[in-house]
Parts: structure tokens; C-alpha cells; sequence
């Protein structure tokens, strides 16, 4: 199993990009970055369901026939033709270095998860067991499933190991390509479960104004 393997505003939701110029918080083609564990999935699919955006995970894509069974060629022609399908608009989860050449030279807003160990850590172990327990397959029906002993007795592919040995590092190269981007892109450090829900509702929120609004104009 393999791993996905800047500054901007902190809590990143007040309406301003990096220049202070006010306008809408995100934009149409967004890409979520953070560790195992952070949150990314769940953000994704909310902004997608929210904002209209066709979804592409890239765990999914690297895993697609098994574990690591994808070729990072072979991911990066997918992850183009997905993103040229999706027209209207699509929100990217996941790191990924091996695919920054296809897709950032296309986005408009990033999201980085950038919350601590003792945060991430737990929601992993339990998202793990909770997998394990279901035995339910990922990404695809046949996928590839969470096995206990992997976690446990296996560093190379345990995927709690690597969190644990990789956190500080990941998290600070995520921090720098971040601040590395061009300043067209809208950048959102969020850092704490608070600031994810505060974003989570300053992006929503419009939406949710407008189809209350014409609700009451019928």
C-alpha cells in the first residue's frame, strides 16, 4: 500500500484571497491537501454535493485494480481525462506529488488540512477499525480492503506507522508547495476542526441563501 505522498490565511474562510481582494471564497477548481486523516474525503464530498462539482479522489485512482496497482502514468492520463470531462467543475482530494504537473497548473483554490498529529491519528485508527470491522471494499466493488494486521505488524505498509514517522515532514513540505503557488490561486490554511466547519459554512452558505431566497420568490 502506498502513501500520498505557502502561507496563506490561517483560518482561511473570511472572503479574501492572498492579495485582500474580496470575492467568493473558492472557485471552481479546487484541490484538498492534508494528511490521513485530516478530513479531506469528508470536505470533498460536501463541496461537491454543495457547489455542484464532479468529485475525483485520488486514493481511487492509484488503487483502482489493488493496492499501488495503478502506474503513476497511468494515473496522471486518468486524472487529465477526468478533469477535462468535468467541465463545470470538480474538487481533487489528495497529495500526490507524482500528479502536480497535471493538475496544478489547472486549479484555482487550494485547501490544506494542515491539522496536528493527535487530531489525525485517532480519526485513522478508527476510520481503519471501522473498515476492518464492515470489511467492506474501497473505492470500487472488489476494491482493495483494510486488514488489522497490516496496521499493526507490518511499518512498510501500515499506513498508521507512516502517519506517525511522516507527519511533521509531510506537513511542512504541504505548508511550503502551498506558499510556492501563483497568487491567481486562492489558498485556505485550516488548522483546526473549528476553522474547517467555519469554511465549511462560509462556502455553503451563499448557496444556501439563494435557495432560500427563491424559495420564497415561488
Amino acid at each position: 500500500m502506498s502513501h500520498d505522498g505557502g502561507d496563506a490565511d490561517d483560518a482561511g474562510f473570511d472572503g479574501h484571497d492572498r492579495g485582500g481582494r474580496a470575492g467568493p471564497v473558492v472557485g471552481r477548481r479546487i484541490v484538498i491537501w492534508g494528511p490521513t486523516g485530516a478530513g479531506k474525503s469528508t470536505l470533498a464530498r460536501r463541496l461537491a454535493h454543495e457547489l455542484d462539482l464532479t468529485r475525483v479522489e485520488l486514493d481511487a485512482l492509484r488503487h483502482a485494480r489493488g493496492w499501488d496497482s495503478v502506474g503513476f502514468d497511468e494515473m496522471r492520463a486518468t486524472l487529465a481525462h477526468r478533469l477535462d470531462e468535468a467541465g463545470d467543475g470538480w474538487v481533487v482530494e489528495g497529495n500526490y506529488s507524482r500528479v502536480h504537473r497535471v493538475l496544478l497548473p489547472r486549479i484555482d483554490t487550494l485547501i490544506l488540512l494542515d491539522l496536528p498529529l493527535h487530531m489525525t491519528l485517532p480519526r485513522l485508527v478508527r476510520r481503519t477499525l471501522t473498515r476492518v470491522w464492515s470489511g467492506d471494499a474501497l473505492y470500487i466493488p472488489g476494491g482493495p480492503r483494510e486488514r488489522l494486521w497490516t496496521q499493526l505488524f507490518s511499518p512498510r505498509q501500515s499506513l498508521w506507522w507512516y502517519a506517525v514517522r511522516t507527519h511533521a515532514e509531510k506537513s511542512a513540505r504541504r505548508r511550503r508547495l502551498a506558499g510556492e503557488l501563483p497568487a491567481r490561486v486562492r489558498v485556505h490554511v485550516l488548522t483546526t476542526p473549528d476553522a474547517v466547519s467555519a469554511f465549511t459554512d462560509a462556502v455553503t452558505r451563499p448557496r444556501s441563501e439563494m435557495q432560500a431566497a427563491a424559495g420564497r420568490s415561488c
